[in-house]
């Protein structure tokens, strides 16, 4: 990647902004995991789960140095290659059965990240991630509202500085907390209809940087054709502040599934 390229890829990776494809262009990824659950008793049901995530290498960007020796110019171009470090999670949940109708669920997760490489050598450690989430459903004949708040705390980083490691003079990670709502309100034949709405608010980090909140709302539809071939559609306009910045767009998702 070039420069451009290279700061496209790092507003992308923003959890603002949920892109699809966060890692686009760097390295392959390969993730493995497991969970069980248990039904505690007739209400309530537990469930647990953990998650390796392994990461390749890629080279980010070019490097070129120019000098002159001797009255004449050069250049050398330098191609480090990068390795992002391997996550690894566990995550436990609660579903909480109040009646048939009415459900409520509980998350917790947390993430450790090993630390990043450059030419084989460590250079960077990401700090480690908890993330809390709460959920509740309410389901009325063929409707159904599903609410969920989200909050996610990143620990400070870690820069390599001689021989050693030190945290980071200023957390960088500010505190991130989300509201969605999606609402079901009318279906037809093999059509459904959902309304859609959305926060995101994000803390400033020590730096007084970082800080953002965007709202949003708009509508999605879920077509079922035949054989279990499942299409979604979703369109929500957005506004808000990312910084100093006013920010506003149209963010659209297209999606397909397969139910058995």
């Amino acid at each position: 990647m070039d420069n451009n390229e290279f700061l496209i890829s790092q507003y992308l990776s923003r959890n603002l902004f949920r892109f699809g494809l966060p890692v686009y262009g760097q390295g392959l990824t390969v993730r493995a995991g497991a969970l069980f659950a248990k039904k505690l008793s007739a209400q309530v049901i537990f469930g647990a789960g953990g998650q390796y995530v392994k990461r390749g290498s890629y080279k980010p960007v070019n490097y070129e140095i120019a000098y002159t020796v001797d009255n004449r110019n050069y250049s050398q171009t330098f191609s480090p290659e990068y390795q992002q470090g391997d996550e690894i999670s566990g995550q436990m949940g609660v579903d909480v059965l109040v009646n048939k109708n009415v459900k409520f669920m509980f998350d917790v997760m947390f993430t450790h990240y090993f630390r990043d490489l450059m030419d084989g050598e460590e250079v960077y450690g990401s700090g480690q991630k908890i993330v809390l989430k709460g959920s509740t459903y309410y389901r009325y004949n063929d409707k159904y509202l599903l609410a969920q708040i989200l909050y996610r705390h990143k620990g400070k980083n870690e820069i390599r500085q001689g021989l050693g490691f030190i945290e980071e003079a200023y957390h960088l990670n500010g505190y991130q907390c989300e509201i969605d709502f999606y609402g079901q309100y009318a279906a037809v034949e093999n059509a459904k209809l959902y309304a859609l709405l959305d926060g995101r608010f994000y803390g400033k980090n020590e730096q007084g940087r970082n800080a953002a909140s965007v709202i949003g709302g708009g509508i999605g539809i879920q077509y079922e054709a035949t054989g279990g071939l499942i299409f979604d559609f979703r369109a929500k306009y957005m506004a808000g502040n990312l910084g100093d910045f006013l920010v506003e767009g149209i963010d659209f998702s297209m999606g397909v599934g397969f139910e058995l």
